[in-house]
C-alpha cells in the first residue's frame, strides 16, 4: 500500500510514495505555521530592526538539507546538464549530503574548480545518512567534462552517492 500511485496530480505524486507525500505537505504546513508566528512576533521584529538579531547559519543549512535542500540540488543538476551527461537522463533527489577535502584545505563545492596539481592525493570523504538495516550505497566520483582528445588543465569532481 505505501507505493500506491496518489491521486494528486502534482508533479511530486510521480516520484514520492503516498506516505513521503503526506510528510511532505505536513512539513510545508509546520513552515507556514511557524513563518506566520515569526513575521507577528514583536520581539524578532524589534531586534531585526535594531539589527540585534543573530541567525544561526549552521541550524538554516541544516533544517535546509533536511526539507527543500535536496530538491534544490537536483533542479540546479536538472539545469547544468548533470542528469544528462552523467547518468543519461535519469534523475533523482540526493539524500546525502557530501563534503569532500582534498589536502591543503581544497573543498570540493557545487560548481567549483580544482586543479590537478591540488588532487594528486586521494580525497577526505565524509557524509551522514540515516541507515536503514541492509541499505546498500556506492560513491560516485566523477569528472563530466572529461575530454579524452587533450591534455586537460582543470578537472570538475562531481561527487554523488546513490
Amino acid at each position: 500500500p505505501d507505493k500506491m500511485k496518489c491521486s494528486c496530480s502534482s508533479r511530486f505524486s510521480r516520484i514520492l510514495t503516498c506516505r513521503q507525500l503526506s510528510f511532505y505537505r505536513q512539513a510545508k504546513q509546520e513552515r507556514k505555521q511557524k513563518l506566520w508566528a515569526n513575521r507577528h512576533n514583536p520581539d524578532l521584529e524589534r531586534a531585526a530592526r535594531r539589527g540585534e538579531l543573530l541567525i544561526p547559519l549552521d541550524t538554516v543549512r541544516e533544517e535546509w538539507l533536511l526539507h527543500t535542500g535536496p530538491y534544490h540540488i537536483r533542479d540546479a543538476a536538472r539545469h547544468y546538464g548533470v542528469f544528462e551527461h552523467v547518468f543519461g537522463g535519469l534523475e533523482f533527489v540526493p539524500e546525502v549530503d557530501l563534503h569532500i577535502e582534498y589536502d591543503q584545505g581544497h573543498v570540493v563545492k557545487r560548481g567549483n574548480q580544482i586543479g590537478p596539481s591540488h588532487c594528486l592525493r586521494p580525497p577526505s570523504v565524509q557524509f551522514n545518512f540515516n541507515s536503514s538495516l541492509g541499505s546498500l550505497w556506492t560513491l560516485i566520483l566523477t569528472n563530466p567534462g572529461s575530454c579524452t582528445c587533450c591534455c586537460q588543465t582543470v578537472i570538475c569532481l562531481s561527487g554523488i552517492i546513490v
